[in-house]
């Protein structure tokens, strides 16, 4: 029953890293027209104008081109978009979740797997990031990547 809820909203997308490059990623395998075909994955300092206030946070930023679609195209001034990453202790190399895009309500759930230093695999789970679904995707996920 759990397995037939996420199935329809779930889709992995695998993004390589850019050689020369510590964070920009491009789109390899997976469903087009979700997030952008270039994304970056790392750590950025958020600075609120004092040394006490300065804040290191592992994010995903993303702008869709002109020319591209997506599901999250027009949502946000300049077609960005944007997540902090939380750690996520799941085993299988998963190492953290992020949601889009909350300030709209849409509440999608992005799940980040390392399988190789230059890949990551990104978990899209539409709708399911309230912490009431949560607990079937981090089950859904245990399951569909066993070894």
């Amino acid at each position: 029953m759990e397995r037939d809820y996420i199935e329809p909203r779930y889709s992995s997308l695998t993004y390589q890293l850019k050689e020369g490059t510590k964070a920009s990623y491009y789109l390899r395998e997976g469903k087009e027209g979700i997030l952008p075909n270039r994304i970056g994955i790392g750590i950025f300092t958020w600075d609120n104008t004092s040394a006490l206030h300065k804040k290191r946070v592992f994010e995903l930023k993303a702008s869709y081109t002109k020319k591209e679609g997506g599901k999250y195209k027009g949502l946000n001034k300049g077609d960005t978009i944007h997540t902090s990453i939380y750690p996520l202790q799941l085993g299988q190399d998963f190492t953290g979740y992020g949601v889009l895009d909350e300030r709209h309500k849409i509440y999608d759930l992005l799940v980040f797997q390392n399988k190789e230093s230059n890949k990551i695999i990104i978990h899209h789970f539409e709708g399911m990031a309230k912490p009431e679904f949560q607990g079937l995707v981090w089950n859904y996920l245990k399951e569909i990547t066993k070894k």
